[in-house]
């Protein structure tokens, strides 16, 4: 009854460790953190992959399905005059091997600045 029982919590402890160990997706988010934003304004596009160290990938961004901003070796890329709407998501290759991930999309809608009268 013993060895069932140290059997059953190893199969537990398995289970959750190959549950709950795997790394989750890479992850976008935009500085500041809005989802609308005046023609003209800059953005912070961040990816996150969540695993390792920053220099251990390359991150590109992609708007609408399409490379936005080549594979650039830092996470984080200003873009001081953001002018178009889309679906933006980052992806990132590990350097060391063929390993890559890619984050969801989030929606920027870029509008004209308000008139004033």
């Amino acid at each position: 009854m013993r060895n069932r029982s140290l059997s059953v919590l190893g199969l537990v402890l398995l289970n959750t460790l190959l549950c709950c160990g795997q790394t989750p997706d890479a992850v976008l988010t935009i500085e500041p953190n809005w989802s609308t934003f005046y023609i003209g304004e800059s953005v912070t596009f961040i990816c996150d992959m969540n695993e390792g160290e920053e220099t251990d990938w390359s991150y590109q961004i992609n708007r609408n399905g399409q490379g936005f901003i080549p594979y650039i070796s830092y996470k984080s890329y200003r873009l001081d005059r953001l002018y178009q709407s889309g679906e933006y998501h980052c992806c990132g290759r590990r350097r060391s091997s063929d390993e890559s991930k890619c984050s969801k999309t989030l929606s920027v809608t870029v509008s004209g600045k308000p008139q004033i009268f």
